[in-house]
């Protein structure tokens, strides 16, 4: 069984990759600059170059270990196989991210849980075609404790099969 949704770029892997990217080439930089540059302004190349470029490469490093991690829980989630079921309450597209001039749709999923409370789930972004035929439809939620705190939405098994032509 193929996992459509589970992972993909998401904006802050992207900014993550270019972060580092930049910053190594940046930090790279001032390096060879200070170390090839034999006046007194070598330790000014390192500062301005190997400064920015030593921030970015943190920045990028940070962003990709974060969804390093959320990935991580995702898969220690759904391995583990504790689940409850929900119900798809809303389908509804992300109009804060926009990839190739489109928006990825979130489906909202609503639990309630043995003492009559009511928990609203949230899937990642998704970016097949969703429409509100899936209102209604069960769908496993993965937690890891009874606070709900860290979940996941396994919505792929009601995702319609799409093919887009160009």
């Amino acid at each position: 069984m193929t996992r459509k949704t589970c992972y993909g770029w998401s904006a802050i892997t992207l900014i993550g990759w270019i972060y580092a990217v930049l910053g190594g080439v940046f930090l790279t930089l001032g390096i060879i600059l200070a170390l090839t540059n034999p006046m007194a302004n070598s330790l000014l190349f390192l500062l301005i170059f190997g400064g920015i470029g030593g921030l970015f490469l943190i920045l990028g490093i940070i962003f990709l270990l974060y969804t390093l991690g959320r990935q991580r829980r995702a898969q220690r989630l759904i391995a583990a196989g504790r689940y409850v079921w929900g119900e798809v309450a809303e389908v509804r597209p992300d109009y804060n991210v926009r990839i190739n001039g489109r928006h990825p749709y979130v489906i909202s999923v609503k639990y309630l849980d043995p003492q009559g409370r009511v928990h609203i789930f949230k899937s990642p972004g998704i970016r097949a075609f969703c429409d509100s035929s899936l209102l209604g439809k069960p769908v496993r939620i993965y937690i890891d404790s009874d606070a709900y705190r860290h979940y996941y939405v396994d919505v792929d098994p009601i995702l319609p099969n799409v093919i887009e032509h160009d």
